[in-house]
């Protein structure tokens, strides 16, 4: 099945325009949930800048939120969660029964998606962006068996981190709050990407090998 990334405009417009206003910074959508009878979405953000005070104050100003709060205001790194409509290419994600890698990376008012799926999922995935006249386009589309290459950057920064330190030792030479504080992070966005590496990892060697 190929791989695909996509560069998607976000139908949310003020808060494309953020992401906009300050285009060397990544906008991470960490995780999204579904609120009450999915017409609003509940997302999690993670911002890494040099403006932090001004990152926030400009997510205060966005009226698309229904409600949104800091959870973490640091020095390079902040974390938001908002509640907002949920965006027009989640939706056609979720009716093509695509399931996006996350984190989705928002920067320069685009939002920057990869997954994996099948000729006819990617087909359904692209006529829902465009009923929904949502704009993309199509970064690569590729084929491939190494496990390694269906992580994300930040899997792979994550991962590599966690490796370097013995965290998968024996004993282990670290633990997830050591790599949440090298990685300037919180502990759970640790434990998240760690998860979802290994877990991509895990099924593609399963999937490639017969016992």
């Amino acid at each position: 099945m190929p791989d695909v990334k996509l560069k998607i405009k976000p139908s949310h417009g003020e808060i494309a325009a953020v992401s906009r206003d300050y285009p060397e910074d990544e906008f991470l959508i960490l995780d999204s949930l579904l609120i009450g009878k999915g017409k609003r979405m509940q997302v999690l953000y993670e911002i890494r800048t040099t403006n932090a005070d001004s990152v926030v104050q400009s997510f205060d100003d966005v009226t698309e939120f229904h409600s949104h709060e800091v959870l973490h205001h640091g020095e390079k790194v902040v974390l938001i969660r908002c509640l907002i409509d949920e965006p027009a290419p989640s939706r056609a994600a979720r009716s093509s029964t695509n399931l996006l890698n996350s984190p989705l990376v928002l920067q320069d008012g685009w939002i920057f998606a990869s997954f994996t799926t099948s000729d006819e999922g990617l087909s359904r995935f692209k006529d829902g962006l465009e009923s929904a006249s949502v704009t993309y386009q199509v970064v690569s589309i590729t084929s491939s068996s190494d496990p390694v290459d269906r992580l994300t950057d930040r899997q792979k920064e994550v991962l590599t981190e966690a490796v370097d330190r013995g965290y998968y030792k024996t004993p282990r030479g670290c633990t997830i709050t050591d790599l949440a504080t090298e990685l300037n992070v919180t502990k759970g966005t640790v434990s998240r990407v760690l998860h979802r590496a290994e877990g991509a990892i895990v099924t593609e060697f399963v999937r490639d090998n017969s016992f």
